[in-house]
């Protein structure tokens, strides 16, 4: 229904009633496929409900670890946080989604790394 809607020309931004973008609802729905398809297709990840919250927050909020590790994949803002001033992993900790708060503390630790990297080796990308 979705590639079909977006053939025919409908906007992968549009917004229901509730502030939901496709990607949005496809998160809390928790339909991956969907959620697969509107990436591939540059939906946009930072879009947000009328909440604040993003799809990394719906995803933790359903509980999807496997759409939480879609999104990662993507590189989202892990420290974006919703109107009530919370982030993905505060609302994973609160739910006890513990492999969830796994995904989100693994994927901060690769960033952590990443970035010390890049900091040791200023020239190296330079050079390759």
């Amino acid at each position: 229904m979705v590639k079909a809607l977006l053939l025919y020309g409908a906007d992968i931004e549009s917004k229901n009633k509730c502030g939901l973008t496709p990607l949005l609802l496809g998160v809390h729905g928790q339909k991956q496929q969907v959620v697969k398809f509107l990436i591939k297709k540059k939906a946009n990840l930072n879009a947000r409900d009328r909440y604040g919250r993003n799809a990394l927050i719906l995803a933790v909020r359903c509980g999807s670890a496997s759409i939480v590790s879609l999104l990662l994949e993507q590189n989202i803002d892990v420290s974006s946080k919703d109107l009530s001033g919370q982030t993905a992993r505060e609302y994973a900790v609160s739910s006890h989604h513990n492999v969830i708060c796994q995904l989100l503390s693994d994927y901060k630790e690769k960033q952590m790394l990443k970035i010390s990297s890049e900091n040791n080796n200023p020239g190296k990308e330079a050079e390759e």
